[in-house]
């Protein structure tokens, strides 16, 4: 190319790129992807409107016609704000558009997919119990049970509607409660003389002198026991007049008997254990008759006598041991000897179970407990006739004793037995003596019941 053509076209380049050399002029911004601003208002004095963004036609333009812009002002606050709040808006509009996470597996399900297998009895309660329906118990529910709960009065004849399990019990409470003999040691006499207003007159029958009595050490027990009675009725006394709720007793009145109970029997191994909240396992949940795919709604009763299988004794390590390899082959939602899933009672058989409840609710809370139970021990393989268990129900101060009783076909309910209150200190006392005699029964009937089932002899233990 000749120079005579080549010298005026680098001159028009240069003057038509003039202005976008002039360092007092700010380069052009790259293009803005936000909306489009509003026009200042004519009464914007602060002179912060938006139209400054924005060249004026005819102004500022460079050579060939290109548009020049402007000096831009610093940004107004309120514009920022609104940058963010559509910058906000957008971020909104993309996480709405994008799929939910899956939920989590519940844990009953995430429990049942690590289960172990086992083809020991229990094995398939997990896949029994996820199509069923739980339905509420109302009055009448208990005779529509796959294997019925009725409640029976108790008749004359006790001994022959009682099974010959629970004779020796019943043979004790027959002498403190019905003949009122030798339920208070004799150590404990001068202190009620002494405490007591109307103690003088206590019958002498009353009092029993135990073989093992060691003077001063017998004496101090007897003082402790008088004292923690005394203390517990003075409690429940205050509760009548306040209205105190459920927990209230429960915690500051039952609690204290029965852990005095426990305390108070020599042999040990039995423990008062308290369950209130918890519930029954979901697949031990008894059936309905009719209806299968149906099982009846519990909860836990509020203590438990049990054999103290979490701290045995000596004497209880060969039956622990049992129970720890019987209660290892179920699968892992079956885990445990009793109809519960409740830590402390996974390898302690319970014996007495305890409900502080109104007649209503507590007979059908009962009802639907021992139920529970029976079907447990026939998912461990016992199907021969259960052992007969106790049941109390409590209400304020007054407790009842009833027998639940295996008739192979149905479970009845034989009671109620008053078996005295915490209202006063002679109602006190023979409740506080059956309650040991409970404490008994369990160490002995019921856990020598155990051993046999368990493959072992009782009489070796």
């Amino acid at each position: 190319m000749e120079a005579s053509k080549v010298i005026p076209w680098l001159i028009n380049v240069r003057d038509a790129c003039e202005p976008h050399n002039d360092p007092g002029i700010m380069p052009t911004p790259p293009a803005s992807f936000s909306p489009k601003k509003r026009k200042r208002d004519n009464d914007d004095e602060n002179g912060d409107g938006y139209d400054e963004l924005i060249p004026k036609s005819g102004s500022n333009t460079g050579g060939h016609g290109q548009q020049v812009p402007i000096a831009i002002r610093p940004l107004s606050q309120e514009y920022q704000q609104l940058q963010y709040q559509q910058l906000q808006y957008q971020q909104l509009q993309s996480v709405s558009q994008q799929p939910l996470a899956p939920l989590p597996l519940p844990l009953s399900e995430l429990q049942a997919s690590t289960s172990r297998s086992s083809s020991k009895p229990g094995s398939e309660t997990s896949s029994r119990s996820k199509s069923r329906i739980t339905i509420p118990v109302r009055s009448g529910t208990l005779l529509f049970l796959a294997k019925p709960v009725k409640f029976v009065a108790l008749s004359e004849d006790r001994f022959a509607q009682i099974p010959a399990s629970a004779h020796s019990l019943l043979s004790e409470i027959k002498r403190i409660i019905v003949y009122q003999s030798a339920f208070i040691p004799a150590m404990a006499r001068d202190i009620i003389k002494r405490e007591l207003p109307d103690g003088k007159g206590w019958p002498d029958h009353w009092f029993f002198r135990s073989d093992d009595a060691q003077g001063t050490p017998e004496l101090a027990r007897a003082e402790m026991q008088f004292k923690a009675l005394h203390e517990i009725v003075a409690t429940a006394g205050r509760f009548w007049g306040q209205r105190r709720n459920k927990l209230a007793w429960n915690c500051l009145a039952h609690c204290p008997l029965l852990q005095l109970a426990t305390r108070s029997f020599s042999r040990g191994g039995v423990v008062c254990e308290p369950v209130m909240g918890e519930g029954i396992a979901s697949h031990w949940l008894p059936e309905m008759a009719r209806k299968p795919d149906e099982v009846a709604s519990g909860k836990m009763v509020d203590f438990v006598l049990a054999l103290d299988l979490q701290n045995p004794r000596p004497r209880d390590q060969v039956l622990e041991n049992a129970v720890v390899r019987v209660v290892g082959c179920q699968t892992y939602e079956s885990q445990s000897i009793n109809q519960t899933l409740y830590d402390p009672l996974v390898f302690s058989p319970i014996g007495v179970s305890i409900a502080n409840a109104t007649y209503m609710e507590g007979t059908l809370q009962l009802g639907i407990w021992t139920a529970a139970w029976h079907r447990r021990m026939r998912d461990l393989g016992y199907t021969d006739q259960l052992i007969t268990l106790p049941l109390i129900l409590c209400n304020g101060f007054d407790w009842s004793l009833y027998f639940a009783c295996d008739r192979g076909h149905m479970i009845e309910i034989v009671g109620p037995i008053s078996l005295g209150s915490t209202a006063r200190m002679e109602t006190l006392y023979p409740l506080f003596a059956v309650l040991v005699e409970l404490c008994k029964w369990v160490e002995g009937t019921l856990r020598d019941w155990w051993i046999t089932q368990l493959g072992g002899d009782p009489a070796a233990g």
